[in-house]
């Protein structure tokens, strides 16, 4: 039985020191997953400031067709009913007063584009 304790002791004591030696890089391992997740955090803040300010600074061009396809006219509203929202939010942004203003009158302009195709729709083609 003493020679099973010297072994358990010297497994112990074996455990005990890699404890030791594993810390240090644990610790490191932790800072670094924290960093990496701050890294992430950030570039996705930034791709939805990119997201909305180029949705705000684009052009007629890049608006669907409602005629066309409906399905990606009303995701394209979507999107830039989310960017109004986003910029209402973050007032702090330079220019965000700016970009909220052009998505507000984009959403608006949408709306009623929305409101005709609709209405055209439901109105009985005359022949």
């Amino acid at each position: 039985t003493d020679n099973m304790m010297d072994i358990l002791q010297t497994f112990e004591d074996k455990l005990e020191a890699l404890d030791h030696t594993i810390q240090p890089i644990l610790r490191k391992t932790q800072v670094l997953t924290q960093r990496q997740h701050n890294i992430n955090n950030t570039i996705d803040s930034v791709e939805k400031i990119i997201k909305n300010a180029d949705l705000a600074n684009g052009t007629t061009a890049d608006v669907p067709s409602i005629d066309a396809d409906y399905k990606a006219y009303l995701d394209w509203l979507s999107d830039v009913y989310e960017g109004v929202q986003y910029f209402k939010e973050r007032t702090r942004f330079r220019k965000a007063d700016q970009a909220l203003h052009k998505l507000k009158d984009l959403l608006e302009d949408g709306v009623k584009e929305c409101m005709r195709e609709f209405s055209r729709r439901l109105t009985p083609e005359r022949e």
